[in-house]
């Protein structure tokens, strides 16, 4: 084992975090007060490469490997974890249609992502399935060479951006005559802008606030038949496999929200004065400290081994759900402690560990529960 990484994998972190550090941490707290869409930074984390480390030299990104992309997104989420999430869907969608989309789809959304001119989306969570993907009931009808989408979905991210490109779009087909019950699934990209595709206002969400999340209806929506970008009848296992990278996104996110939360508290430790001494020579802040410190060090361990394995294409399903499971746990507990080291400025708004305290609630959530991620966990047990 080697847990070094490659000079390569260095320079990219030095240079995320330099960018993290200089340009997304002082915009965060505005954003977060605002909600305003960072069109500017997506552009800017694109120049420095982050968007393209997934894709071939061809396509115009740089060829990198999954730990490089892991390293990048824990430092730009260490700066703010709202952009670091339109980044990692806006890539993770267009990875997948990098690779079984049409040439037309790669040339006119995957480059653009690639270039932060464009951003992707992927729809799987509707108003009545969350957590049971298999309750969805947006439906694809094929006719002909044209396939017409219906339906709505909930929750998602980057759809309605002036960038916003496409929506994967996780479907049942329905023909006539058929069992709804035994209604195979499928995976169907919808361009933006296409008739009967319509955006909502964006939520008003607890945190993630320069994110774009919104509802997505379709409403005899018709696109070509070469707008399904998963086998029929695989699509709901296709999305799963899209899941996977998605969670050690997510997973590489919270790790650095947790870092975060651990670099504001120490700072906070060393120059906050009671009883005469720094808050942190005390040991009971000290052990809170500890605890973020091990636990951060361990998700990124977690999440590091996963991304390893899913680059190596090795069954990776328990891995990945372990990652995803303790990082943003342990993420959660860390931004947490950050509020309590803070004590009544930690709940104040001024400082950062307010705004790592609400971004963090999503992280067990999206992606799949932590409920989930424990039943994935145990049956890959034998349970």
């Amino acid at each position: 084992m080697d847990f070094q990484l490659t000079a390569e994998q260095k320079g990219i972190q030095e240079t995320v975090r330099k960018f993290a550090r200089a340009e997304v941490a002082p915009r965060a707290e505005e954003l977060d007060r605002t909600g305003e869409f960072p069109y500017d930074l997506v552009k800017k984390c694109a120049d420095i490469g982050i968007q393209g480390i997934l894709f071939p030299e061809e396509l115009g990104g740089i060829g990198g490997d999954l730990i490089t992309w892991v390293v990048a997104i824990e430092e730009l989420a260490r700066g703010d974890a709202s952009p670091a999430a339109t980044i990692f869907v806006a890539a993770d969608s267009a990875f997948i249609i990098s690779k079984v989309g049409t040439p037309a789809m790669v040339r006119d959304w995957v480059v653009p992502i690639i270039k932060g001119e464009g951003l992707g989306a992927f729809a799987i969570t509707e108003p009545d399935a969350g957590s049971d993907n298999r309750a969805i009931r947006t439906t694809a009808e094929i006719k002909g060479d044209r396939i017409i989408v219906n339906g709505v979905k909930s929750f998602i991210t980057n759809p309605g951006t002036k960038i916003s490109k496409f929506v994967s779009t996780v479907c049942i087909l329905k023909s006539e005559g058929d069992n709804p019950k035994n209604r195979p699934f499928c995976i169907v990209a919808v361009p933006n802008g296409t008739p009967g595709y319509t955006v909502s206002e964006k939520y008003r969400k607890m945190g993630w606030r320069s994110s774009d999340t919104r509802e997505c209806r379709f409403d005899n929506c018709v696109v070509p038949l070469d707008h399904m970008v998963s086998k029929p009848g695989k699509g709901l296992e296709e999305a799963w496999a899209g899941l996977s990278l998605g969670r050690i996104s997510l997973a590489a996110t919270s790790v650095g929200l947790a870092q975060a939360s651990l670099d504001a508290s120490l700072k906070y430790a060393k120059e906050r004065v009671q009883f005469g001494k720094p808050i942190g020579s005390f040991q009971r802040v000290q052990d809170m400290l500890v605890d973020m410190a091990v636990e951060t060090q361990a998700a990124r361990l977690l999440t590091m081994h996963a991304a390893f394995l899913w680059q190596q294409n090795q069954g990776t399903m328990k891995e990945v759900s372990m990652a995803k499971l303790y990082a943003t746990e342990a993420a959660k507990k860390a931004a947490d402690l950050g509020v309590q080291v803070h004590g009544g400025f930690g709940f104040m708004d001024e400082y950062a560990v307010s705004r790592y305290y609400r971004d963090v609630r999503i992280h067990t959530i999206g992606d799949g529960t932590s409920q989930i991620q424990r039943m994935i966990i145990a049956k890959t047990l034998g349970l």
